[in-house]
C-alpha cells in the first residue's frame, strides 16, 4: 500500500481504509508544514495549528474535497491549494497574526515539493504532530455526533459562538457550556490513552 500512487491511496480512503487514510497524511505531511513555514512564515503554533486543521478539511463531507479531485499525477498542486486557503483564513480570523517578514510569500516558489529551506522541519517533531492528529482522530469518534461537531465548528471552522448557536439552533450560553463539557470529555479521553501526551486536570 506504501507504493500506491496518489489516486490508488485516495481511492482506498474513500473505500473506508483507516491505514490508507494513515499513509495519506504521512506523505503529505511535510508538503503541509512546508508551505505553512516556508510560504507563511507562520508561528510553530499557529502553523501547529492549521497543520490539523488540513486534514480535517480533507476528511470533511464524507471526503467531500478528495473526491473532488480529478487529477491522475501528483496530488500536492491540489493540497497546496487548500492549505494556502486555510493559512488565509487564518490570517482573517487573526488580524494579530503576521509573517516575520510582513508579508505574505504564498506567491513564491510551486507545488512541486518542499524547497532546500523546508530541511529544517525536524522530523521527529512532524511525527510527533501526525501521532498527536491520529490520538486526536480516534478519541473524537469516540465523542457523540453533537460533541464531535461543536469541536469542529469551533476549533478547525474557527466560528464564534454566535455562528456556532446559529448553525445549530442553540442560544450562545448553551454553546459555550456544550463546548466545555465536549473539551472536557476528549481531554478525558485523551489522558487516558496517554498521559504524557495529553496532561489533563
Amino acid at each position: 500500500m506504501s507504493n500506491a500512487n496518489d489516486r490508488e491511496l485516495i481511492n482506498l480512503i474513500l473505500s473506508g481504509n483507516s491505514h490508507a487514510a494513515d499513509l495519506f497524511v504521512e506523505r503529505f505531511s511535510r508538503f503541509v508544514f512546508c508551505v505553512l513555514k516556508r510560504d507563511f512564515r507562520l508561528s510553530q503554533e499557529d502553523a501547529e495549528d492549521i497543520f490539523q486543521q488540513v486534514w480535517l478539511r480533507l476528511w470533511e463531507g464524507d471526503y467531500r474535497r478528495l473526491r473532488h479531485w480529478q487529477g491522475s499525477g501528483s496530488f500536492v498542486p491540489y493540497l497546496g491549494i487548500i492549505v494556502r486557503n486555510l493559512a488565509a483564513d487564518h490570517f482573517r480570523s487573526h488580524p494579530s497574526a503576521r509573517n516575520r517578514s510582513g508579508e505574505s510569500e504564498s506567491e513564491k516558489g510551486d507545488d512541486a515539493g518542499p524547497e532546500p529551506g523546508c530541511n529544517e522541519i525536524n522530523p521527529e517533531k512532524l511525527a510527533a504532530l501526525e501521532e498527536r492528529r491520529r490520538m486526536v482522530r480516534k478519541a473524537s469518534a469516540s465523542l457523540s455526533q453533537r460533541d464531535q461537531e461543536l469541536l469542529q465548528r469551533r476549533y478547525f471552522r474557527q466560528q464564534s459562538y454566535a455562528e456556532i448557536a446559529a448553525d445549530m439552533d442553540m442560544t450562545v450560553n448553551n454553546v459555550g457550556v456544550a463546548l466545555s463539557r465536549a473539551e472536557a470529555r476528549l481531554g478525558e479521553i485523551l489522558h487516558s490513552r496517554d498521559p504524557d501526551l495529553f496532561p489533563y486536570k
